[in-house]
């Protein structure tokens, strides 16, 4: 999170930096390991508690925010969804207890597709929050003809509500899925 606000308020364009996408893919390679190592131990997913949604929440939405940069330059949506994927770890560390073991009736693979569907649908939806954000700070930048460098460093107003539009048509079927 950090990276990435040096990045973008640096005299340097924002896709000059490969630091903080580095930093963030590393991180999302180390969490991969540890859902993998939590999916080995309990056999499914660890979305059985509170705590494991969180983490697997983080991981969708960083998962999904970096396909989105390898496609488009949006270092700015970078600067919102570590903070949100950082605030669910933490939640994660937080409400984490003991191991818990999960019945046998949440061990159906039917369950696992509707549940990584609906989480995939929350992490589209957030990706849809950092996105719209970005846009209202473009717009209200546009219309007050302020901003100066800071608007040409945006991405264009109409990019971002055609993202927003996309993310939102499909956060909906996903979560509902």
């Amino acid at each position: 999170s950090i990276a990435f606000t040096r990045s973008f308020s640096s005299a340097r364009q924002p896709g000059e930096s490969r630091a903080p996408v580095l930093l963030l893919s590393g991180a999302f390679a180390l969490h991969t390991l540890d859902l993998v190592r939590d999916v080995v131990r309990a056999g499914v997913l660890p979305v059985a508690t509170f705590a494991g949604g969180f983490s697997f929440f983080a991981w969708l939405l960083v998962g999904l925010y970096l396909a989105l940069q390898a496609r488009m330059s949006l270092a700015v949506v970078g600067l919102l969804v570590s903070p949100l994927a950082f605030l669910a770890s933490i939640a994660d560390l937080l409400l984490s207890g003991d191991d818990v073991m999960v019945p046998e009736a949440l061990r159906s693979p039917w369950l696992t597709v509707h549940v990584t569907l609906a989480f995939l649908g929350n992490a589209v939806f957030a990706l849809a929050f950092a996105v719209s954000a970005v846009f209202l700070l473009q717009q209200n930048l546009l219309k007050a003809k302020r901003g100066g460098a800071l608007v040409h460093r945006l991405p264009a107003v109409q990019t971002l509500d055609r993202l927003s539009l996309v993310f939102l048509l499909w956060g909906f079927p996903l979560l509902t899925l």
